[in-house]
C-alpha cells in the first residue's frame, strides 16, 4: 500500500538503512516522528550510494494517493 504504508517515510529509511547503515540512523529517525525529515534523510542517504531521486519528498508525505508508478 502504497499511500499509507510508506507516507512516514520509515519504510524508505529502512530500507537504506538496511543496507547502508552507516549513511542513515534509522532509530533516531524513528524516535523524531516527522514524516517530512525521515524522507527527506532517506531519498539524501540513498542519493549518496546512487539512486536517483524519482519521487519528491511532498509527493510522499503531502499526497493522500501518489501515483503508485513514479
Amino acid at each position: 500500500n502504497f499511500s499509507s504504508s510508506w507516507a512516514d517515510g520509515l519504510a524508505f529509511a529502512a530500507l537504506v538503512h538496511y543496507h547502508c547503515p552507516h549513511l542513515l540512523d534509522y532509530h533516531s529517525l524513528r524516535a523524531k516522528n516527522d514524516p517530512f525529515h525521515t524522507c527527506h534523510a532517506a531519498f539524501e542517504a540513498a542519493y549518496k550510494v546512487g539512486i536517483a531521486k524519482l519521487l519528491d519528498v511532498e509527493d510522499v508525505v503531502e499526497t493522500p494517493n501518489p501515483d503508485q508508478f513514479s
